[in-house]
Parts: C-alpha cells; structure tokens; sequence
C-alpha cells in the first residue's frame, strides 16, 4: 500500500465514530513487517537447531530426559513463533484491507494507545477482557468435569 492511501486511511479512521486516532500507518506496516520478518528468522532457527540435535545423544537415561526436555521447550517455543506469526500476518493483512483499528468483535477503533502497546491487536479492551472472562469460565466448567 503506497504512502498516501495509508495517510488517507489513517484519516478515515480517526473519523470514524468520532474517535481520534493517532496511529501511523505506515510506520505499523514497517513495524509489522519487520517482525514478521524476525519470526521467521526465529522459526528457521528453532527448525536447523531441532533437525540437528536429532540423533545427537548417547542412549543414556540422562540424555535421553534432557533430550525430551530440550525437545519439549523447542516445540513449545515453535508453536509461540507460529502463533505470533498468524497473528501478525493477520494485522498485515487488515492493514492493507482498510480494516485495521477497528474491533473484530464490535467494530469499534481500538484505542490508539493499545495499538502502540500491541500492533496485532484485533479486539478493543472491552472485548479482550469479554474474551479472556470467558476463557477463564471455560477452563473452570471443564477442570470441573475432569
């Protein structure tokens, strides 16, 4: 998206519902760009380092505990990339649709302030906290079932 129209969205959007927004557009875009462009540094790295400590251990106990810990902690730290990498495939994504800054949930801007604090932001404050309330009651109704 050229300069200019993020300019122009960046006005839209602060028109919108008469809410002010102050978020530069084209610098998010650079931001966002830029981590992308780290996670998947970041994923190739975790990959090379897993492809190569495959078969690198002894048959001892030891290792083989180490080597599940090890393992374990790469495939969790893999998973947080990939997420973070959706997530901010999809703020890219939003941005050049014309849909960034507003609610996913109720359509209203999000706040300038928490889109500085998290780019990828989808949810304004008052949905995030709906979201996470329900999660939380999710993970209670089914601790209780267990």
């Amino acid at each position: 998206m050229k300069k200019e129209n993020l300019r122009l969205l960046t006005t839209a959007l602060a028109l919108l519902g008469g809410h002010e927004m102050s978020v530069d557009l084209e610098k998010v875009r650079i931001y966002l760009e830029g981590e992308r462009a780290r996670l998947f540094r970041e994923l190739n790295i975790l990959e090379d380092h897993q492809s190569h400590r495959i078969g690198n251990y002894s048959d001892n106990t030891e290792h083989k505990v180490g080597r599940r810990i090890e393992l374990e902690h790469q495939i969790l730290s893999n998973q947080r990339a990939q997420q973070q990498l959706m997530e901010v495939d999809h703020a890219l994504k939003r941005l050049y649709e014309g849909s960034y800054g507003l609610c996913e949930s109720c359509s209203e801007p999000i706040p300038s302030a928490r889109l500085e604090a998290i780019p990828q932001a989808t949810l304004c404050i008052n949905c995030k906290t709906k979201e996470e309330k329900s999660q939380v009651n999710c993970d209670r109704i089914r601790s209780l079932h267990q």
